[in-house]
């Protein structure tokens, strides 16, 4: 086999290589990109852990989603995989506070005699 045929095979099996597996690859991080810096205050997300919620604010890098009626949680924009219902872009973007909420301690009397379990002889699977 002379070089020149060979060279052709090697740039080939390049061109083949970036065109089916690189390039949608950066168009779908492009995509993701795009995403991610459209969030606003009133998107509901789903994240890449299954979790999903309302963008209640938004910073460079974080986010603060309402899962529950006063539950927040303080994630990265790159864990949303998508958005499920965006909000009209009327509406002012809310930025996140550097101060931690402040939480109250659960004092309940039902959960008061419970007793962690002993795990220490358990076989594990």
């Amino acid at each position: 086999m002379s070089f020149p045929l060979l060279a052709i095979y090697v740039v080939g099996f390049i061109a083949v290589f970036y065109f089916l597996a690189i390039r949608p690859q950066q168009k779908q991080r492009r995509g993701h990109e795009e995403m991610v810096s459209s969030l606003r205050p009133g998107d509901e997300v789903m994240t890449v852990g299954g979790i999903n919620g309302v963008v209640r604010g938004v910073d460079e890098q974080f986010m603060l989603i309402e899962v529950a009626e006063g539950v927040e949680l303080k994630m990265t924009k790159r864990a949303v995989a998508e958005i499920v219902n965006p909000t009209p872009l009327d509406d002012e973007p809310v930025l996140i506070e550097d101060e931690p909420a402040d939480f109250e301690e659960i004092e309940s009397e039902e959960y008061a005699d419970v007793e962690p379990e002993d795990t220490s002889d358990a076989t594990r699977v």
